[in-house]
């Protein structure tokens, strides 16, 4: 059964007729989108795949004429295609649908959510082996306990290179906070905040040997308790940014650019709450360049 329709198959011959003989020069964007599709019987055209439902696929040449194929009617590497097609375009809706920062990233754009927790309740897959942790009606509460003599632990494994990390975060008599990202068995960077504002910073890696702690940056606001304010975190290849309200820390270190495996929240002192934790994917944001040279002339 020839897949392409007699009516078709002489638009298509005209098409590319036209085609081949004007030579209809595309831009390199459009370029991309068109590819050679072939039905059973081995005929060929030069098409744009629009739309896929239902076992029929919409196809579009490079002179805007349409048509619609049923699936099985082309090649098995063409069917193969449509599938990835469809794969990539659930993907798209989904991180369309999928909830969204509630601040600006700065240096990077919100891809897929990778992780997201409303604290209805504590999962089990956080472990909690230091002060007293309690998840209820949306907000995570948590302090340190004398006995343990270390400052309150929350975490669990998250694989991941980079990411965007936004939470909220109430001060309730803690004395600091953070949100903590470790590799397998080791602290990696960390984002502390307290009553006078927040550190931005790469941690001590290895504790006996070489490796040191850096501060990339502090900055000053006030923090007041009972108040709630939004944090964000972004970790892009070396670099690290944080941010509250308007003030922006960030630095580079190579260790940034490692797998990270875990993240969680620490509490020293009285309690402190925790609330809306969302990570995404971290892609590129071209406009990033630009926005660290204005920075760092503000550093100085």
């Amino acid at each position: 059964m020839n897949a392409f329709p007699h009516k078709y198959t002489l638009l298509i011959i005209n098409a590319l007729a036209v085609f081949f003989t004007f030579g209809t020069l595309l831009d390199a964007a459009d370029e991309t989108e068109y590819r050679t599709w072939s039905n059973q019987q081995g005929k060929k055209i030069e098409a744009m795949l629009l739309d896929s439902v239902d076992g029929k696929i919409t196809l579009e040449m490079k002179n805007g004429r349409k048509y619609q194929l049923n699936l099985f009617e082309v090649s098995k590497a063409d069917a193969d295609y449509v599938v990835k097609w469809e794969e990539k375009r659930a993907e798209l809706e989904q991180i369309a649908e999928q909830a969204k920062p509630s601040t600006s990233p700065v240096m990077a754009k919100a891809g897929k959510l990778l992780f997201s927790d409303e604290f209805s309740s504590i999962a089990a897959d956080w472990r909690h082996p230091m002060g007293a942790w309690a998840a209820k009606d949306g907000v995570l509460k948590g302090a340190e306990l004398v006995k343990d003599d270390h400052g309150a632990v929350f975490k669990r494994g998250l694989p991941f290179k980079n990411a965007i990390i936004e939470f909220s975060f109430k001060l309730d008599g803690a004395k600091g906070i953070s949100l903590s990202i470790d590799d397998e068995k080791e602290h990696i960077c960390r984002m502390s905040m307290n009553a006078s504002g927040f550190t931005v910073q790469k941690d001590d890696h290895d504790h006996e040997g070489p490796d040191k702690g850096m501060q990339f940056e502090r900055r000053s606001m006030e923090l007041e308790a009972g108040e709630w304010y939004t944090a964000r975190i972004e970790i892009l290849g070396n670099e690290m940014l944080g941010q509250i309200g308007e003030e922006i820390g960030f630095g580079a270190h190579e260790l940034i650019g490692t797998d990270k495996a875990k993240m969680g929240f620490t509490v020293s002192g009285e309690s402190a709450e925790f609330k809306n934790l969302n990570v995404w994917e971290a892609l590129p944001n071209e406009g990033w360049e630009k926005m660290r040279r204005r920075l760092e002339r503000k550093k100085k």
